[in-house]
């Protein structure tokens, strides 16, 4: 949604992330993100980022991290990983302040992106899509509270449900499906 030209690499393979990367080079940024028991995957693929001479960026937990041996910019995030459930929230709500300076920053390049119009009215969500296609929503609410808790505060849950939206055209037999 905010630049025509960013990938985002999708595979189960190894050979196959190399080949969505092929073209990577001086002018293009490789962002990895990996925190305990890291990824060798995506390692590797910073590793062939940088030998390209790309822009290699790390978001990951600290200074030791096997990320840090090929980017450039490292953005460390704290990650409990003491119990069996991991708790992201912390890298999650960095890379979403990322996400929201790039908005920011190339506003009508966003505008220009968007494919549904989006209203609110009287506590619903109305979404009006402009083409057919398949969207996913993600939408984060408190659970039990009016701010999350934690630690000495008490509050809610942080909860996050996606939702996968079909939209077929409706001249066509269609409509939401």
């Amino acid at each position: 949604m905010i630049h025509p030209h960013v990938v985002n690499l999708k595979t189960t393979s190894v050979t196959e992330i190399f080949e969505q990367m092929l073209r990577i080079d001086h002018e293009d940024v490789f962002v990895g993100i990996s925190f305990p028991r890291y990824s060798k995957r995506t390692v590797k693929a910073m590793e062939f980022a940088s030998d390209r001479s790309a822009k290699v960026i790390s978001i990951t937990d600290n200074v030791h991290s096997p990320m840090c041996l090929y980017s450039s910019i490292n953005l460390f995030s704290r990650s409990d990983m003491v119990s069996i459930v991991d708790s992201l929230v912390a890298p999650l709500s960095m890379i979403n302040a990322l996400v929201v300076a790039l908005c920011l920053k190339c506003p009508q390049d966003v505008k220009k992106n968007l494919d549904a119009k989006i209203d609110f009215f009287n506590n619903n969500l109305y979404i009006t899509c402009k083409k057919p296609g398949i969207g996913v929503i993600t939408v984060k609410y408190i659970a039990g509270g009016d701010k999350v808790g934690g630690g000495n505060t008490t509050g809610g849950k942080l909860m996050e449900k996606e939702i996968v939206l079909v939209v077929r055209d409706a001249n066509n037999n269609g409509g939401w499906l």
